[in-house]
């Protein structure tokens, strides 16, 4: 469990600190020393859990405030490509974020009441471990390759390099919520999306299916 906390810390914490770090010589060794830890972290998840998969229990409180904060997440991001798309006036993008925003809060509203709190929340099995494994190592790899011709476009865009620290850490959020991916588990776990929990007592929104 601790494991699976820092593979989503890590890219966080470089995410926040590339929003403070103005010159290139400070944010690519925090970029690539970041990188090259959650790569590790995704490995080290794959030689614990690979053919082993595992439940992680928590009090039915911790469950929920985590279905609360993983809604939120996901509403924010929502709302950050909508801004964008109405800023842009990019009609496909704003009916493509209205589109997301609306399945979103559905979805989010499917597990935010008290019985959709589970005592076993979180299952980790092989499709979860790919996908850490992935977004850890590829996801990474392609971070530190950004880097370097980011710079070249930064010579060609005066604007883009003010904002060069900003993307650093949208990437890096990316990583972050993209390894938060063992919560939600493959077919096989019972408490996610086959609709039953470990005491056998399927969710609101298994039942309203």
């Amino acid at each position: 469990m601790a494991l699976l906390g820092v593979l989503i810390a890590i890219p966080l914490v470089v995410a926040a600190l590339m929003l403070f770090l103005k010159q290139d010589s400070q944010r690519d060794p925090v970029a690539i020393a970041g990188a090259g830890a959650t790569a590790l972290a995704a490995i080290a998840t794959g030689v614990l859990y690979m053919n082993n998969p595992q439940f992680f229990v928590m009090s039915p409180g911790l469950s929920l405030a985590g279905n609360y904060v993983a809604v939120a997440i996901d509403l924010l991001l929502c709302a950050v490509v909508l801004v964008y798309a109405v800023r842009w006036r990019n009609p496909f993008a704003m009916a493509i974020g209205a589109v997301q925003m609306v399945a979103s809060i559905w979805c989010g509203s499917l597990a935010m009441a008290p019985e959709d709190a589970f005592v076993a929340p979180m299952y980790i099995d092989n499709l979860s471990v790919i996908m850490v494994l992935i977004v850890g190592i590829v996801g990474s790899v392609i971070c530190v390759y950004a880097l370097g011709y980011m710079k070249d476009f930064q010579h060609h865009e005066d604007a883009a390099a003010a904002r060069e620290g900003r993307r650093i850490a949208a990437t890096s959020s990316w990583r972050s919520c993209s390894s938060s991916y063992p919560r939600c588990s493959s077919s096989s776990s019972p408490t996610t999306w086959t609709g039953f929990s470990p005491a056998g007592r399927s969710p609101r929104s298994a039942r309203s299916l």
